[in-house]
């Protein structure tokens, strides 16, 4: 293929190994971030300057994910490990919606296994559904969920 002794591969091979288009490893090849040859039209690109490049692109991939998300949270407002505080107020309240929906969970658990005893039909099944979830937003209305996800959040 060509003359020294490297190990040349074809942007078409160099495609398939790395994943990327061979439209991207020319420009890659062009960047000189991965050492290449042209000859006639055709792009060749070094196997071992390849797999360089691909571990690179992945280091640099989990430095800046890192960086992201250590930056989400410093515009939370949040320090990494620092617990949110005032959650005296917010535990209470996560414990008594948790407990009414443990309350109502065995309470539909219990007409639901009457359903199976019994033959209902679909819209009795439906009007089931909607008395059960009536009864969860009243013991814990959805505006007081979303303020509870929402004091969790900040």
């Amino acid at each position: 293929m060509l003359e020294d002794n490297r190990n040349w591969l074809t942007t078409k091979e160099a495609s398939q190994i790395s994943g990327y288009t061979p439209a991207h490893i020319i420009r890659l090849a062009q960047k000189g971030n991965i050492l290449s040859k042209k000859k006639d039209r055709l792009w060749y690109v070094d196997y071992i300057s390849l797999k360089q490049s691909l571990a690179e692109a992945e280091r640099t991939a989990r430095v800046r994910s890192s960086e992201l998300r250590l930056r989400r949270l410093e515009e939370l407002g949040k320090a990494v490990y620092q617990p949110i505080s005032d959650t005296k107020m917010l535990n209470l309240t996560a414990f008594l919606a948790t407990g009414a929906l443990f309350m109502l969970g065995i309470l539909s658990g219990l007409v639901f296994n009457q359903i199976l005893d019994m033959e209902m039909m679909p819209a009795d099944l439906m009007a089931g559904a909607g008395y059960i979830m009536n009864e969860i937003n009243e013991a814990v209305p959805i505006a007081e969920t979303v303020n509870i996800l929402q004091a969790v959040e900040q």
